[in-house]
């Protein structure tokens, strides 16, 4: 049977955080089907090695080469095997609450198609993640 979330983390020398977030992924799993895919974009931390030995229930893709953000997604993306995709960076960690709360929206709101968490700072006030969509006069106030 698939997973219901299939989380995707792109690391690179994230070995300092990449263990808390994984850490905090495996609390989640208690409540859901979660498949967690790791890509290290040929990290020289040791980020690799933490993934194989202390995290067994995620996939890891180790590159020799550092694919950028975009296309180490886009690897694990075809991947993917849940019904939904979480894209998660590696300094960021769950509350247990958050994948519940999503997937619960998206399963109450079909005509969304894409859901955000709300992300909070390690003090917990709220870190701005949106901006509205830009015009031309904001365009011409930054060149200028």
């Amino acid at each position: 049977m698939n997973p219901k979330v299939s989380i995707i983390i792109v690391s690179w020398n994230a070995a300092a955080v990449l263990r808390d977030c994984l850490m905090s992924i495996r609390e989640a799993a208690k409540q859901l089907s979660l498949e967690i895919l790791v890509i290290d974009n040929s990290s020289s931390d040791g980020s690799a090695e933490i993934v194989r030995q202390k995290f067994p229930e995620a996939t890891l893709l180790a590159k020799t080469e550092n694919l950028g953000f975009a296309r180490a997604v886009n690897t694990r993306f075809a991947a993917s095997h849940g019904e939904y995709v979480f894209l998660l960076n590696p300094d960021a960690t769950l509350n247990p609450d958050t994948l519940p709360t999503l997937l619960h929206y998206l399963e109450t709101h079909l005509d969304v198609g894409i859901v955000g968490p709300r992300i909070m700072n390690a003090d917990c006030s709220a870190q701005i993640s949106t901006n509205r969509f830009p015009t031309f006069a904001d365009q011409a106030i930054i060149l200028t």
